[in-house]
């Protein structure tokens, strides 16, 4: 594996070191798994405006849980 090395004020290692032990994990796993959750986050968000730009241009359809039925030919009775 590859190391990182990130530099930050003894306040801030303190806390993050305090964060790391409250949840069982060192601290290394601390700020990859902070990490990769804000590029998660960051994707979710880009969905969402895509998701707004569309809406706004009209291009959205909702169906009703009728219609998507209807479409993909299930009835009632095989659920």
């Amino acid at each position: 594996m590859t190391e990182i090395l990130v530099r930050v004020n003894e306040a801030e290692r303190k806390d993050m070191e305090k964060y790391a032990f409250a949840n069982g994990i060192d601290l290394g796993e601390a700020l990859r798994r902070a990490l990769l959750e804000k590029m998660e986050d960051e994707e979710d968000l880009e969905l969402l405006r895509e998701y707004m730009e569309r809406k706004a241009r009209g291009e959205v359809k909702y169906y009703t849980i009728e219609e998507v039925k209807k479409n993909l030919g299930i009835c009632d009775d095989e659920l």
